[in-house]
């Protein structure tokens, strides 16, 4: 019990509910007598969903962090359902009713900023490109997950979540990795793969046979699999290199790192090995001044750059990386089918998820919902980094360092792997970069409150401090005075 209220954050409430009061016994005796008529009527698996229901939902209208942190544990297993969207839309709902109904109670607190701004015209023009081109559902449902930055900025209002944030992630990790890496071995010893799942083991980003097998996991797709182990290797990263940590959480965090990395090479996503290796070299960027980060543009570019190369050096980069002969012209035709598509709709697109789904993230988004949906996004991710260099000087010092730098490497790895392929055609990966985003944003917003609170603290004591008494010699005779 102790370990579900911390690992939940639900502390806070244990603490208040000494000086409240419980519910009336007869309430208590009505409660009982209804689960044992239920019980009575109905199978015992369907009293126990109904129990079990019934306490998600109070805890989930108590706690919206509850909510969110188990929509990130849940992540990976959600897919095996076969309504992975589905039910990720109901968890961010529910979680964004209750954090709204605790708004209205007082009890939490609605930052607006520019972020939310900006959130709120990218949602109007995607769900308007949605409507002009017969595709409003398609891009409801885009629009929950995203709407789940608003969770992270907002509920994640201390170390303590973040933390809870970042570890239930890496919990989950552990045993999706686990599985992906099993199952990857069992298929390849006994070369059975069923020909309704041909395409899920055996494609590559390209949409071609590859001869290989590819792992999964729980997944639908090994490239959205390797984008979530690229998040989870990261954090896991973070958190083995944190000094203040204890030694245990330490190689604990190492040991997910080494699991996780070798399940994201089987995966055998070029796009997401070559994001890691820009995820490690931009560390030093991130740490460094803002003139630097410049670099960070062609960093970002480079995992599209060989498709515009001319077809021989195309062919050599890409032979380079791949086990096998597949070209890549395919991926280079769908590019310019992208183009000519787009060409006569380039405000509105072509509709939400309706253009050719192995484009890059950028390219997508543009002939897919338009210019505007485009340009909005690229102003959230400039204003969050123009954010992060206004105030650098506060993460020295400050309990939200590592969150807000491990989600800003993480960000990055996500988008140079979406210059290789087009990751928010999932849910999953809209909700896991969203989710980062408002963590980073959140940790940011924390950063500079903690600031303000040294520095109005170090002007109240400065003032307070008296000038000391001084000896001087008297110009007279040599006697000392002393003057104040």
């Amino acid at each position: 019990e102790r370990l579900f209220f911390e690992i939940f954050c639900f502390r806070h409430l244990r603490q208040e509910a000494d000086n409240e009061r419980g519910i009336p016994l007869f309430v208590s005796a009505i409660l009982g007598i209804g689960v044992g008529v239920l019980g009575y009527i109905l199978p015992l698996f369907r009293v126990l969903a109904v129990v079990f229901g019934l306490l998600f939902l109070i805890l989930s209208l108590s706690s919206p962090e509850f909510t969110f942190l188990l929509a990130l544990l849940a992540l990976p297993a959600l897919p095996l359902t076969g309504r992975a969207d589905a039910i990720l839309a109901a968890l961010v709902g529910i979680a964004l009713l209750s954090y709204c109904g605790k708004i209205l109670l007082g009890k939490r607190v609605f930052r607006l900023s520019a972020y939310e701004v900006g959130l709120l015209f990218l949602l109007f023009f995607l769900l308007l490109s949605g409507a002009v081109n017969g595709r409003a559902g398609a891009a409801a449902i885009l629009c929950v997950p995203i709407l789940s930055y608003l969770l992270g900025a907002n509920l994640t209002a201390n170390r303590r979540i973040a933390d809870s944030a970042v570890s239930l992630l890496l919990f989950a990790s552990v045993p999706t990795a686990a599985y992906g890496i099993s199952d990857y071995f069992v298929r390849l010893a006994s070369r059975t793969v069923s020909p309704e799942n041909a395409d899920r083991f055996f494609l590559s980003s390209f949409g071609e046979k590859t001869g290989y097998l590819r792992a999964a996991s729980t997944f639908a797709d090994p490239d959205v699999f390797a984008a979530y182990l690229l998040v989870a290797v990261i954090l896991a990263f973070a958190f083995a290199v944190e000094r203040g940590r204890p030694v245990a959480v330490r190689i604990g965090s190492a040991g997910v790192c080494l699991l996780d990395l070798f399940a994201l090479f089987l995966t055998f996503s070029h796009g997401a090995w070559i994001a890691l290796v820009l995820a490690a070299a931009s560390y030093p960027i991130f740490r460094g001044n803002r003139k630097r980060k410049i670099l960070l543009i062609p960093m970002l570019l480079l995992p599209a750059i060989p498709y515009f190369l001319p077809a021989d050096r195309r062919h050599a980069f890409f032979s380079f990386f791949s086990l096998s002969d597949a070209p890549v012209a395919r991926r280079v035709q769908m590019i310019r089918t992208l183009f000519d598509e787009a060409r006569g709709s380039l405000f509105f697109g072509v509709g939400p998820n309706a253009a050719v789904r192995e484009a890059p993230l950028f390219l997508q988004l543009l002939c897919s919902a338009g210019i505007p949906v485009l340009l909005f996004t690229l102003f959230l991710l400039l204003y969050r980094e123009y954010h992060a260099d206004r105030h650098a000087r506060d993460l020295s010092d400050s309990s939200m360092r590592l969150p807000a730098m491990a989600t800003e490497i993480a960000l990055f790895a996500l988008l140079a792997f979406g210059s290789d392929d087009f990751l928010f055609r999932d849910g999953v990966t809209i909700f896991l970069f969203s989710v980062l985003f408002g963590i980073g944003v959140s940790s940011l917003r924390i950063c500079r409150s903690e600031a303000r609170e040294r520095d109005s603290y170090n002007a109240e004591n400065t003032a307070s401090f008296a000038v000391a008494d001084l000896p001087v010699k008297n110009g007279d005779g040599g006697k000392s005075g002393k003057r104040r």
